[in-house]
């Protein structure tokens, strides 16, 4: 016998019907008379099968009914845990110094001044991608560099390590790719030629605007109050310019998000070429999510705004799984002194470390990781859940942070589930964005 999925769901938006599985992303416009008859007989598929056996048959392909008995909920967590364990992926993300160049009043670090990597760490991260390089099932590895601000150790830490990274995945003919999280002052034509002479045309960079030049230089500036817009934005054009990927993060708040706007037309001056290495994501500051929904609302509509443009957008809602770094142990944070952790979004103190590199290139694992890969899938109320392909409770940091595995994180109720699958149905599928408090 077969029912449908509990992950599908049949959709009337404005004058379109659809049957959106949210389990694996297909999605089939149905014509009026075909979306009646599916509703009719979603309790019972066999009466379908009969009355329109092609129509049937294309459910069967796309899974939106299946056989009875599946567990849905325990072959899509067999499916994440898939995921998140392929060992053909390694990622590292390197914290060369804690040290920064700017003070921005939002940033949840300490900064260390002074803070380096030392060449003894250094080794040791190199004798660790050996060791995962070796692994004839790797097919691709990641070095990426976070902090502080990374280019502050560009020569002594950066260059040294990806010249490194480079060879050694290139004669094992492994796929490798580097990016950067950074405020973007330091950037250069001279550092974007030495990537270019790596071969790493490919690597991204994700740079932060905090508003329009006047908003953006009253927060994000240098230690000696000096304004950073305007260098900010030549870099961004100057890399985009050259191949490179920018992931702009406009941090927003209430008071800023209209500013983005002038962001806008300064980014609708460039080429198209450039405009097409460059993604903007609207991220809402987290010390004013309590007061910012009508910010949020602007926000969507900004970001459509910018798609008209020819400028691809992501948003601070999302409408699908959080795919975390941290929740794959294929994926490590290696701070400037060894310690291991696995999320960016916390300050790097020593007790929320998950583990330490070894000077052998090894990892120590600590009960703090045991603990983060135990708890991303025991939630029982995830596992009820009519939205769990798109939501999952969350990342991996989350749940730790939260602790309960028996209701809802984010305490969604019928409707806001309707209204969660739509807004999924707008972003994944006809590639716009909605404010789903409207629905």
């Amino acid at each position: 016998m077969m029912h449908f999925s509990k992950y599908v769901h049949l959709l009337e938006i404005e004058s379109n019907r659809f049957i959106y599985n949210i389990a694996n992303g297909i999605a089939i416009a149905l014509q009026p008379e075909l979306f009646n008859l599916v509703n009719t007989f979603k309790c019972n598929p066999a009466r379908l099968q009969l009355i329109h056996p092609e129509l049937f048959d294309a459910f069967q392909t796309t899974e939106m009914v299946i056989n009875d008995e599946i567990d849905e909920a325990e072959r899509l967590i067999r499916r994440f845990e898939q995921l998140d364990n392929d060992p053909s992926k390694f990622g590292i993300i390197v914290n060369p110094t804690l040290d920064c160049n700017l003070r921005c009043w939002y940033c949840y670090e300490t900064h260390q001044s002074g803070s380096m990597m030392k060449p003894g760490v250094i080794e040791s991260v190199k004798k660790l991608i050996d060791d995962k390089v070796s692994d004839d099932r790797m097919t691709k590895l990641s070095l990426s560099f976070f902090g502080g601000e990374p280019l502050l150790g560009w020569s002594k830490v950066v260059i040294p390590l990806l010249d490194y990274a480079v060879k050694v995945c290139r004669n094992r003919s492994i796929y490798f790719s580097t990016g950067f999280t950074t405020n973007g002052v330091l950037l250069s034509d001279q550092k974007f030629n030495e990537l270019s002479d790596l071969g790493l045309n490919n690597t991204s960079f994700q740079i932060s605007f905090d508003g329009n030049r006047v908003l953006h230089d009253s927060s994000r500036v240098g230690i000696s109050k000096q304004p950073t817009y305007d260098k900010i934005m030549r870099n961004v054009a100057l890399g985009a310019s050259k191949g490179f990927l920018m992931n702009l993060r406009f941090n927003y708040t209430p008071l800023t998000i209209d500013s983005f706007f002038d962001v806008l037309t300064e980014l609708e001056k460039l080429p198209e070429a450039s405009k097409q290495q460059i993604i903007c994501n609207f991220q809402q500051v987290w010390q004013t999510n309590s007061s910012g929904r009508d910010a949020h609302k602007k926000a969507l509509l900004l970001q459509n705004a910018f798609i008209d443009s020819g400028i691809q957008t992501e948003s601070d809602t999302l409408f699908h799984r959080q795919v975390c770094y941290a929740d794959s142990p294929n994926n490590i944070v290696v701070n400037y002194n060894g310690d291991i952790y696995k999320c960016t979004a916390r300050e790097f103190y020593p007790a929320s470390r998950e583990g330490v590199l070894t000077p052998d290139g090894k990892i120590e694992w600590n009960e703090r990781f045991h603990a983060r890969m135990a708890i991303k899938h025991i939630n029982s109320a995830c596992r009820e859940c009519e939205i769990m392909p798109i939501c999952d409770g969350g990342c991996s940091q989350k749940k730790l942070d939260r602790d309960n595995t028996t209701t809802c994180a984010y305490n969604r109720t019928k409707i806001d589930k309707r209204k969660f699958i739509i807004g999924s149905l707008y972003k994944n599928i006809l590639k716009r964005t909605i404010d789903i408090d409207n629905i």
